[in-house]
């Protein structure tokens, strides 16, 4: 690989909850983008290359955890 920065945008530190029963969930872990697709999904992902780098540490208690999973809003 070039040593060029790509399209690439790297999503750190965030709660990752998978859809897919192979792949367990990660409670600090990064997502790597490209192209408007996920193309890998681990802890502690490199970002060599990439054009961005976002830090997604959003601190979040356990009702809105819920709240947010189910849809429930809060009056």
């Amino acid at each position: 690989m070039s040593t060029q920065k790509t399209g690439r945008t790297l999503f750190k530190g965030g709660t990752i909850v998978t859809m897919d029963p192979n792949v367990p969930h990660l409670s600090t872990g990064d997502v790597l983008v490209e192209g408007g697709r996920i193309v890998a999904v681990g802890p502690n992902l490199s970002a060599d290359y990439c054009r961005a780098t976002i830090k997604v540490r959003i601190p979040v208690n356990q009702d809105e955890k819920v709240s947010r999973a189910w849809g429930v809003g809060r009056a």
